[in-house]
Order: structure tokens, then C-alpha cells, then sequence
């Protein structure tokens, strides 16, 4: 098992002390929801900002800690794109570098961490005194796990303290990379598992009103919508907390947002709550302004709008049924990335360009078209009401902006289309 993803001794350690309560000294390191790294009242973290490649090392031997790393894989993993002809040199000057940034803090005392240089590989190891929000989170998300049917009292404190620990997704500046997304998706399943056992203890307890408050403080972190049980059981506490228009209201929205992000309805046994919801005596009607504030976006977004192939299906389909009646233009756009001489084929290049064609598409697409990618080197586009010369001009500027930003001469866009128009 990754280092990462489990609760080493450190976690364990950690889990006994009190994080407002610490020796002079200690290095405190937060990762979930934004990074900061602080020794007392020094943010190491706003020091020499523009290191960046300083702090991707750290954070990613951080990630990593205890498991030694080939110099290779972390080049190939952090920075794919630089041409280092001696990659040993190069990390070495980095760690040196990391070394003085972190170590002239505790020239008198134990250092936070120990960094390992050993048969060509690199591996972090944090001391008593470093304190990371991770570890943490981890141990008493353990503990509360396994004393939750003995003694769920305690258990509640404990899944209430790893919650508050949890401000959002592991690295959010890493968001989409590929070395972070393990960790990412793990803390994350984590979080889900807290609040599921803290709301299963508060619901026998009838603590209704606290299931809201913690629903709503995740909601804020993250809408989490594909979390069915979370969604449900927020319905249900405030049906039974006397909050049936809220409950309604919520349906709604997350009804909406189903059908936006995914295509699909509600699941059964929500659909059951909404009409017990809906048909309890007293409830009301929902305020149509509520449900409107909620189905809006929330950021003024432009450019067009991307989906997974099933949703764009449906799309297609419901622009071909509407064209019965409109009588609307109707363009299909099919982009292929071809390479020219296979022998040169790069996974890697190839993503590249596809990340390219996607922005580009992106941007030169209106509100109103949809873009679906299609395996490893196609996009699918469907545009309305516009008619050929309109379509002409819109395919030949994105092939254009392509050869313009294309880096790979190895690379070639292909476009085709298939439109249908009125009569």
C-alpha cells in the first residue's frame, strides 16, 4: 500500500496530542484545501514563492513519504516536458535548495523531517515534531471507524474533529495531476466515510439539526453529487427538523444538477422522500425564485459546453426532436488528431495535443455548443442554428487556431461534419 494512503506510526502519534497545544518548533503542514507550512508564527510556505519547482519536490516526496523514489520517475512525474541531460545532478541541486529552505529554521533542534539520498533514490521522513494535516485526518478517521459500534459517543467526537481537519481536496493547485489524483480521491473517500458514520450516530440520537449543519459545511466544500446516501439523509433530517420547503428546495437542485452533470434522475428511494416530502400535510409550495437561484451557474462561464459521450447522445437526440418543430440547422463536427509517421507515436504527445484541441474548442465554440471527447484522439461537436457558411467559418478558424498553437509537426487535425438542414 502506498505510504500515503495509510496511517503510519507519525498519524498514530499525532493522534494523541492537541493541535492548539504544541512544543515550540514543531512544523505544522496543511494540505487538504489549501497548502500552507508554518514553524510558530513563520509561514515557510509565502517564503521564496517563486521556487516553484522547490515546493512540487517537497509536496510530491510529501505524498509520497516513506517510499523511496527513482530519480527518473520523479522527473518523469513532475516536470515530463524539461530536456534534463543529467537528471541526478538537476534533483540534487533541488534538494539541496529544499534542504536550506526548511533546515536554517532549526539549526539548534531536530529537524521536521529527514530526506534520504540513498542508491539513487529519494525518500522523506517526517519526526515527531512536523505535524500534517493528512496523517491526522487519517488517524482519527481509524479510530472513529473502529470504535464507532462500541462506543459511538466517542466515536461521534472523533468523525466531528477529522471533519473539521478536512477544508476541501488534497493539493487543490495540483488539482489535475496525475501524481495526486491517488491521494486526492482517497482523502476525499475519507471525508464521505466521516460524515456517513457521524450522521448514522446523530440520526439515532435524533440530533436532526446537527446533520443539516454538517451537510451544509460539506456542501460548501464541494457539492458532492454523486454522494446519493449524503443527499438523502439531508432530505430526510430536514423533513424530520420541521424544514420540509428546504427539503423540497434541495430535491430540486439536486435533481437539476443530476441531469446536468450526468443525465439521469434522482435515485429511487430520493424520489420516494420527495413525494412523502411533497404530499406531508402543511408543506407549501416551493418558492419558484429559490429553485431558479439555484439552477443558475455559479460563475459566468463562456465557451462551449463539454460532456461525457452518453449526456452528448441524449443532447443530440433532443436537438433532432426539436428540429421537427424548429426547423433549427443542425452540424455534428467530428475532430481527429491523426499522427503522420507512426514510428514517432508519443502517449504523451498526443494528450498534449488533445488538451490543446479541447481549449481551443473551448474557445471558439459559443455557449451553446456541446464538445464530447471521443477515445484517445477525437472530439465530437454539435452546433445549432448555424448555417453552412456560418459552420464553414467556425471549423475553418478552429483549424486554423490549431496549426497556430500545434507544437507537434507530427500531429494533423482532421475535421469532418454531417449537418442537417431544413427543407
Amino acid at each position: 500500500m502506498n505510504s500515503s494512503l495509510k496511517v503510519d506510526n507519525h498519524g498514530l502519534e499525532l493522534l494523541a496530542e492537541d493541535q492548539d497545544n504544541r512544543n515550540a518548533g514543531v512544523l505544522k503542514i496543511c494540505t487538504l484545501g489549501h497548502f500552507s507550512v508554518v514553524k510558530e508564527t513563520q509561514w515557510l510556505s509565502e517564503k521564496c514563492k517563486r521556487s516553484n519547482k522547490i515546493w512540487e519536490l517537497f509536496k510530491y516526496l510529501l505524498t509520497n513519504r516513506g517510499k523511496p523514489l527513482p530519480v527518473e520517475r520523479i522527473i518523469d512525474d513532475l516536470w515530463p516536458d524539461q530536456d534534463y541531460n543529467d537528471y541526478s545532478s538537476a534533483l540534487h541541486t533541488l534538494s539541496h535548495r529544499m534542504r536550506k529552505l526548511f533546515f536554517e529554521e532549526y539549526s539548534n533542534t531536530e529537524k521536521p523531517f529527514q530526506l534520504d539520498v540513498s542508491q539513487g533514490c529519494y525518500c522523506i521522513n517526517l519526526k515527531n515534531n512536523c505535524w500534517l494535516d493528512i496523517d491526522q485526518f487519517s488517524a482519527l478517521t481509524y479510530k472513529a471507524l473502529e470504535i464507532r459500534i462500541d462506543n459511538p459517543d466517542s466515536a461521534c467526537n472523533l468523525f466531528k474533529k477529522a471533519i473539521n481537519i478536512y477544508g476541501g481536496d488534497y493539493l487543490p493547485e495540483y488539482a489535475i495531476k496525475k501524481w495526486v489524483l491517488p491521494a486526492k480521491r482517497h482523502y476525499r473517500n475519507l471525508y464521505l466515510q466521516n460524515l456517513h458514520g457521524v450522521i448514522d450516530i446523530l440520526f439515532k440520537s435524533k440530533k436532526y439539526g446537527e446533520v443539516c449543519s454538517l451537510s451544509e459545511k460539506a456542501f460548501r466544500i464541494e457539492s458532492f453529487i454523486e454522494a446519493e446516501t449524503l443527499h438523502s439523509n439531508y432530505m430526510k433530517a430536514l423533513y424530520k427538523d420541521g424544514r420540509t420547503k428546504e427539503a423540497l428546495t434541495h430535491y430540486e437542485f439536486l435533481s437539476s444538477a443530476l441531469y446536468q452533470e450526468y443525465g439521469t434522475k434522482p435515485p429511487v428511494a430520493m424520489r420516494d422522500m420527495y413525494r412523502r416530502v411533497k404530499n406531508h400535510p402543511g408543506t407549501s409550495k416551493v418558492d419558484f425564485n429559490v429553485i431558479s437561484d439555484k439552477y443558475e451557474e455559479k460563475a459566468s462561464t463562456s465557451g462551449a459546453f463539454i460532456c461525457d459521450e452518453d449526456f452528448f447522445r441524449f443532447l443530440y437526440r433532443l436537438e433532432t426532436r426539436r428540429n421537427e418543430r424548429t426547423r433549427a440547422h443542425i452540424t455534428l463536427g467530428l475532430f481527429t488528431l491523426n499522427w503522420l509517421d507512426f514510428n514517432s507515436y508519443s502517449a504523451k504527445g498526443l494528450n498534449r495535443a488533445m488538451d490543446n484541441l479541447e481549449n481551443i474548442l473551448l474557445s471558439n465554440l459559443r455557449r451553446g455548443d456541446v464538445i464530447t471527447r471521443l477515445g484517445e484522439s477525437q472530439y465530437l461537436s454539435l452546433l445549432v442554428d448555424l448555417d453552412r457558411r456560418q459552420v464553414n467559418y467556425v471549423f475553418e478558424r478552429i483549424k486554423q487556431s490549431f496549426r497556430e498553437n500545434n507544437k507537434n509537426d507530427e500531429i494533423m487535425l482532421e475535421v469532418n461534419r454531417k449537418s442537417r438542414y431544413p427543407d
